[in-house]
Order: structure tokens, then C-alpha cells, then sequence
């Protein structure tokens, strides 16, 4: 009611107790996405729907790669901050840079 003190409680007849969010984000936080994000939502929409299936738990690893500048790191963060968002990967999600690794073993070794 507009004459309700600003101090009253809300709801002041529940009782007292933890809050639980049902659905909490992954704690694994990805990097922040470059603003703006634009032109590649084809290529955004292939790899959420091929990382967020929950049936394709084999999917646990995706690498991008071609020319430099093309946009690969913004893809995969936008990637990663997509599903972090909506809370399709359980564990949230890690990213990597391997921009300037050369070698097998220096990839393997960056994971």
C-alpha cells in the first residue's frame, strides 16, 4: 500500500532462512565478450547447439581455428558466455588462449 512505511518488511510472516537459488550460474565464469558482437550468429547458433547438447556428453572440447583476425577468440567467448548464461554447461566453462602456441605438445600442455 502507498502509505506502508518504508522500512516494513515485506512478506515479514515467512520465516527466516537461507536463500537457495534453484538454478545458480556455473562458477567457472567465461572472459567477457567483446561489445559489440555482431555478423557471425550463424556460426554462434552451430557451435551453442553442438556444445549445448545435454545428450552429447562427448562434447566437452572445441577448437577453433583459420587465419588470424578472422574473429575466432570473440566467437568462442561469445560461445562460452552464451551457455554460461543460460546455464548449459554445469560446471561453466574455461577458456584457453592459444593463440601463440606452435606445437602439439604446447596445446596439450596450455589445457
Amino acid at each position: 500500500p502507498e502509505d506502508a512505511a518504508h522500512d516494513e518488511r515485506p512478506m515479514a510472516n515467512l520465516p527466516e532462512g537461507e536463500l537457495h537459488e534453484l538454478h545458480p550460474l556455473p562458477a567457472q565464469e567465461p572472459p567477457t565478450v567483446p561489445t559489440p558482437f555482431v555478423g557471425r550468429a550463424l556460426e554462434l547458433q552451430a557451435l551453442v547447439r553442438t556444445l549445448g547438447r545435454r545428450r552429447q556428453a562427448e562434447v566437452r572440447l572445441l577448437t577453433l581455428w583459420g587465419e588470424r583476425g578472422v574473429g575466432k577468440t570473440a566467437l568462442a567467448k561469445a560461445v562460452a558466455a552464451h551457455l554460461w548464461r543460460r546455464r548449459l554447461l554445469d560446471d561453466g566453462v574455461a577458456f584457453v588462449e592459444l593463440a601463440e602456441v606452435r606445437t602439439e605438445a604446447a596445446a596439450l600442455g596450455g589445457l
